[in-house]
């Protein structure tokens, strides 16, 4: 069984606090800030990681040259959850006590291939973990995170999340 130290040094911004270890390796920041510009508007969030998932602590959003006025029909139309799940993948990394140092919490499709076509192995046992784990930290819907980063039907991300359950890969 490996051991992972509880934190990781900071790979983003360091003056912030170090990355918290969620499990299999997998790091995630405490908080994130994001700034973007949207069709709405350009949008600033700061996001804090609490109960393993990030929720957003501050929302503002300014107006640009082409954006509409800031009404509540505008307001309406944020997408904040998309907003978030395209800015949480900055603030997680996996370390691999065999690599030198942390990598993204996300599989390239060849790396992905290979181990979904190898069936359930404690390598891909471990991978359906970390991604449960980094699909926790966006709306608190891992399953279906496991399912889309796979490409497999929801039965056998169903399957696989429960063997990593039992092989002790995911708490809980």
């Amino acid at each position: 069984m490996t051991i992972y130290p509880e934190t990781r040094p900071n790979w983003h911004d360091q003056d912030e606090p170090d990355a918290v270890h969620l499990g299999q390796g997998v790091y995630a920041l405490p908080g994130l800030k994001a700034k973007l510009s949207t069709d709405l508007g350009n949008v600033t969030l700061e996001l804090s990681m609490e109960a393993g998932r990030y929720v957003v602590r501050s929302l503002t959003l300014g107006q640009h040259r082409e954006s509409p006025p800031i009404t509540s029909e505008l307001l309406r139309r944020a997408r904040v959850q998309e907003w978030v799940n395209a800015h949480v993948p900055r603030g997680v990394r996996v370390y691999d006590p065999e690599a030198d140092g942390p990598r993204a919490a996300r599989l390239m499709p060849d790396e992905r291939d290979r181990l979904v076509s190898g069936g359930a192995t404690d390598d891909l046992l471990k991978w359906v973990a970390r991604l449960y784990l980094v699909g926790q930290l966006f709306a608190g819907a891992p399953a279906k995170f496991v399912r889309d980063e796979l490409e497999v039907p929801t039965s056998t991300a169903g399957s696989w999340i429960r063997r990593a359950k039992d092989r002790g890969f995911i708490d809980g």
